[in-house]
């Protein structure tokens, strides 16, 4: 999938076509209002403090975003005078633009699957799937699949053939098999539950394989990064990083 270049242009497209539109802050707790205001955008936080944007503000924020290591780039941290000393031209609104950035990447890419990239390129597999049975939330798992096995692996959940949401960990088939009852990742969970509540079921596919590294005789743990660059470049709807 060829990765998607934002730039001005396209944002002020996208408002024109769309009007205004509301999303969630990186932490994915706070909403935010962008508008389009003479030729510019215009945002407004959850406080109703507004700052309208020029495109010399989106190419610094933009810049900024593709400077930073894959793990810190959903971080709001990254963007606030601690971590963006010189250059920033907003350390409260410089934040809220990044939102509007992964926010049109995936709408910019929502009409392509990318599941079979996963399987394919990246070596997932279905290990099962989250689905409504009579009216209450449950698993359907693979039954080569023991629930208690410690691995480490790479995690992801697909509609539609579409990827919603990637995660990692060192607990094994119970963290991402457990999502359905998973309420402090709330994005998550409730993405899970709003889709298999309109019949349309939630597949969990997993990376356990080659996710380990040999370097000078020590054996390096790559979940991290496979899950970081995995997420800058599907986008996926459901991942909101805690600043």
């Amino acid at each position: 999938m060829k990765q998607v270049e934002i730039n001005f242009k396209l944002a002020i497209d996208h408002l024109q076509q769309n009007g205004e539109i509301t999303i969630k802050t990186l932490g994915g707790v706070k909403n935010i209002k962008f508008e389009l205001f003479e030729g510019n955008i215009l945002i407004t936080n959850s406080n109703n403090n507004k700052h309208s944007v020029n495109e010399v503000f989106f190419n610094k924020v933009i810049t900024k975003i593709q400077s930073l290591d894959l793990n810190l780039r959903l971080k709001g941290s990254s963007y606030t005078s601690d971590n963006w000393k010189i250059g920033n031209p907003n350390t409260v609104f410089s934040p809220y633009l990044v939102s509007l950035y992964y926010h049109l990447l995936r709408e910019t890419n929502k009409g392509a699957s990318n599941k079979s990239e996963f399987e394919n390129k990246y070596h997932f597999r279905k290990i099962g799937e989250f689905i409504l049975e009579n009216n209450i939330p449950v698993r359907r798992l693979d039954t080569s699949i023991k629930v208690t096995d410690r691995l480490d692996l790479v995690y992801a959940f697909f509609v539609n053939d579409h990827c919603k949401y990637i995660g990692k960990t060192i607990q094994g088939y119970s963290r991402p098999v457990n999502y359905h009852k998973n309420k402090v990742m709330k994005t998550a969970n409730d993405g899970i539950l709003n889709c298999i509540k309109t019949n349309l079921n939630v597949e969990i596919f997993v990376r356990s394989h080659n996710v380990s590294i040999e370097f000078d005789g020590l054996k390096l743990n790559i979940i991290e990064p496979i899950e970081q660059a995995l997420i800058s470049r599907y986008n996926p709807e459901w991942n909101n990083l805690i600043p």
